[in-house]
């Protein structure tokens, strides 16, 4: 496949973008890349696409959310409104999550996917939850990104909430899924060891996951002071704080996802530093839950890697770039660098953790990377340079429509088409899905 006539933006620090270009495919991989010029002579290939001028970027990563809850968008609150961050979960999330079927994971997972590649989002690290059905539900979250031919990272979330039975569970829904992925080694689809947080997990519990991800070889995705509680709870039971307990017993290593890291200590962030996992920040999700916002900046001069996530607030990872940026000027730490930090979590650090996740090149444009792309319908109406690039992407791109995305090579998603999905059908599944969710709340 050949897209043609078009203007790249690669992130390269060396040559980050590129006018009346062409990226030449061949099977999932880029092979080819570069001005149109003589460089169309080099292929004859039927299958082009010509984008007419518009931007393609590589396809974007989404860091983490939760894929089960877009049933809940629009969920009416049940009593009185829950007056604080525990008790948003305690009255909603947890709830929610208790009363999920298998076919509500199936299709919140599938209707999250075609957000998400609605968004221009072609990797997904998922964060699953499903206390009632855990086992065998991270292989239906996984027929829902097969079937939408997204690539993903799947981890059930482990948890003593609801009793030591399904924390067991949980820990031989994580064992099984990756002994899965080990042996098959499927190339759309991997898996991390999910934790819920550490205040929610026992050291009976914990001692247990982590012998089942040392027999794996796995590293972990969980969530690390969300909130003043989580940090206080630890104190209180641990004598130490999340991220410190989760450090020393060896959660927090190479390759592991410290996701939202927003009530820290100033230890915490050396710790962060030396155990080497990568922080993932969801500020949208955040500044809705009232727990505070993670501070982008300290963790890149800390030389701690960070990655953008949604959370499940939303599927759109440009979108977040945006509110990054914005809320950490709005708090005035460090303004004047704001949007470039946020700049750097978004698309450089949730590419290096996709390739991290998928032993490949993903989320970059250049020739052996796999074929990952997103079309925006965006034709700069200015000139658009290296020394204005992030300027573009903040007011520009990072509201711009999605043209087509291409995933691993294939065409997915086209001028609001997905080719082989009837999305009209799955939305109204979803619809009549949700309402019996709600009533069972």
């Amino acid at each position: 496949m050949i897209l043609n006539n078009a203007t790249l933006v690669t992130f390269w620090a060396s040559k980050p973008f590129l006018e009346s270009a062409l990226i030449a495919l061949e099977g999932r991989t880029i092979v080819d890349f570069g001005r149109v010029g003589k460089l169309i002579d080099r292929y004859d290939d039927p299958e082009t696409l010509d984008v007419g001028g518009r931007v393609i970027i590589p396809g974007l990563v989404n860091a983490h959310t939760h894929l089960r809850r877009t049933l809940a968008q629009g969920m009416p609150v049940k009593g009185e409104l829950p007056r604080s961050f525990e008790d948003i979960q305690e009255s909603l999330w947890w709830k929610f999550d208790r009363a999920l079927s298998k076919e509500d994971v199936y299709l919140g997972a599938k209707v999250g996917l075609l957000d998400s590649v609605r968004a221009g989002v072609t990797t997904v690290v998922d964060h699953h939850s499903s206390p009632a059905t855990i086992p065998g539900s991270l292989d239906v979250v996984e027929q829902a990104f097969a079937e939408m031919g997204v690539r993903g990272s799947l981890a059930y979330a482990t948890t003593d909430r609801y009793g030591e039975r399904a924390s067991r569970a949980s820990i031989e829904e994580n064992r099984r899924f990756l002994e899965r992925c080990k042996s098959s080694r499927p190339e759309m689809m991997t898996g991390l060891f999910g934790l819920e947080s550490s205040s929610s997990i026992s050291d009976a519990t914990l001692e247990r996951a982590l012998g089942v991800a040392k027999e794996l070889d796995s590293a972990f995705h969980v969530h690390v002071s969300e909130d003043v509680v989580d940090l206080e709870k630890s104190r209180l039971e641990y004598g130490a704080t999340p991220v410190e307990r989760l450090a020393d017993k060896g959660v927090l290593r190479e390759g592991s996802l410290a996701v939202h890291c927003v009530r820290l200590d100033s230890e915490d962030y050396r710790r962060l530093k030396q155990s080497g996992a990568r922080v993932v920040l969801n500020p949208q999700s955040n500044a809705d839950g009232g727990v505070g916002m993670a501070d982008v900046t300290r963790f890149r001069g800390a030389g701690i890697p960070v990655a953008l996530g949604t959370d499940g607030f939303t599927a759109g990872v440009l979108e977040e770039f945006r509110a990054a940026a914005l809320l950490q000027r709005v708090s005035g730490r460090h303004a004047s660098g704001a949007r470039r930090e946020a700049f750097q979590a978004a698309f450089v650090g949730n590419s290096q953790l996709a390739m991290g996740l998928f032993g490949a090149t993903v989320g970059k444009i250049k020739p052996g990377a796999r074929a990952d792309l997103l079309v925006l319908d965006y034709r700069p109406a200015t000139p658009l340079g290296i020394e204005n690039l992030e300027d573009h992407v903040f007011f520009g791109l990072s509201r711009a429509p999605t043209y087509a995305v291409i995933i691993n090579g294939r065409l997915v998603f086209q001028q609001g088409v997905f080719p082989g999905i009837d999305e009209p059908r799955v939305r109204a599944d979803a619809r009549e899905a949700a309402r019996r969710l709600w009533n069972r709340l």
